[in-house]
């Protein structure tokens, strides 16, 4: 299955292709993205919609579905919040970065 050659291809990137995080290596989304889009070319779909978006706080729902025996699958979903006061990123870009989190 596709799916499964996604995981595999992520897990076996190399630590160059990482973010180090407190001695942890790391898959930034954009590069999951890359390799889930490698992989299925235009038969995946991967949405969002904000939920809740005020001067304090965003909340965003991502989808990811795929085309597959002739139909539209929804294979995940997940959702993400953030708060605009909080950290460097959120001040300016809450907005992104709750799409960003939730699509992760």
């Amino acid at each position: 299955m596709k799916l499964i050659e996604v995981i595999n291809a992520i897990a076996k990137l190399p630590d160059s292709d990482k973010v180090n995080i407190k001695g942890k290596f790391y898959t930034t989304v954009d590069k999951r993205l890359q390799v889930f889009r490698r992989t299925f070319g235009e038969d995946a779909r991967v949405s969002t919609e904000v939920i809740y978006n005020d001067l304090e706080r965003v909340v965003v729902k991502a989808t990811i579905t795929i085309y597959q025996d002739g139909q539209w699958r929804e294979i995940g979903n997940d959702y993400a919040e953030e708060f605009r006061g909080q950290g460097m990123v959120n001040k300016t870009s809450a907005l992104e970065n709750c799409c960003t989190s939730a699509i992760g």
